[in-house]
């Protein structure tokens, strides 16, 4: 594959949200759910724990896991995500 450079002679088309996303996550109304790993780095910690803040429908659940919850406990990760969309739908 050859890189084109396209970006040195185009307009970028990536257009910024006005106000940013994390100043409209709040907005969210669906049922959302965050996995993290209890053994992740502290930033992706914290930006679950911010989620799960300003996401008013949201569940967190955190796993013995590292960054990876759905490849280093798939069995637990299918089965948390099952109970969650079968809440869903009661």
């Amino acid at each position: 594959m050859t890189y084109s450079g396209w970006h040195w002679i185009n307009k970028n088309p990536i257009v910024n949200l006005t106000p940013p996303a994390i100043e409209q996550i709040h907005k969210l109304t669906m049922p959302t759910l965050i996995l993290i790993g209890q053994l992740n780095i502290p930033y992706f910690k914290d930006l679950a724990i911010l989620l799960n803040n300003r996401i008013t429908t949201s569940s967190k659940i955190e796993k013995e896991v590292g960054h990876m919850c759905n490849m280093e406990s798939p069995g637990k990760f299918n089965e948390k995500v099952n109970h969650f969309l079968n809440q869903l739908s009661h």
